[in-house]
């Protein structure tokens, strides 16, 4: 079963996936029924895992920042507080197949940017959103900033300053993907099984 979407960026999340996420990550709650809670929120997905515990997974990158947040915090106030609140008995991680779908679609990425464009005309290899790094740098450095935590932000911001300070005419033409974006993607077990151009 598949978890509706209520986001145009948010991750797929399915029953199956998540269980075996649980059996992998926490053996000690395999198997245990896994069921969608019914809530208002938009940032989280509630599971209910057996009868005492619940699972919440991010839909969107923002929540995973907060989530880590909490997740922290609950912890350290629970303790101090005069009523009782939840707390988070374990953390998991991303899955190997999502680590997998990255490095090929990395992959996938490198190897249309070594394509001849000598076939291409000069309209098909001018994108339609077409311009200069540099005039994104503001908008490109808060996405940035918002990857703190999940990603190594120095390093982004590293790569950024590189491609910002590229000259449009020092390279050759390249093959480009103009919104390589999670709904332009299709995946088959996790892993790429076509897209829209």
């Amino acid at each position: 079963m598949r978890i509706t979407k209520l986001h145009p960026d948010e991750v797929d999340i399915d029953l199956s996936k998540v269980a075996a996420l649980v059996a992998d990550q926490f053996p000690q709650w395999a198997g245990l029924p896994l069921t969608p809670v019914k809530s208002s929120g938009t940032d989280n997905v509630m599971l209910r895992l057996g009868d005492d515990l619940v699972v919440r997974l991010p839909r969107i990158l923002s929540a995973a920042l907060s989530l880590a947040k909490e997740l922290k915090c609950a912890s350290m106030l629970g303790a101090q507080l005069p009523v009782p609140i939840s707390v988070p008995l374990a953390e998991g991680v991303p899955g190997q197949a999502t680590k997998k779908l990255a490095l090929d679609q990395a992959h996938f990425v490198t190897h249309l940017h070594a394509l001849d464009t000598s076939g291409g005309t000069a309209e098909e290899l001018t994108s339609y959103c077409a311009f200069h790094p540099a005039t994104r740098d503001a908008e490109t450095r808060t996405a940035i900033a918002s990857c703190e935590g999940p990603l190594d932000t120095a390093e982004l911001t590293a790569a950024w300053d590189k491609v910002k300070r590229s000259n449009e005419t020092s390279q050759p033409a390249t093959w480009i993907h103009t919104d390589l974006q999670p709904g332009n993607l299709l995946v088959a077990d996790g892993r790429p099984a076509g897209g829209r151009a």
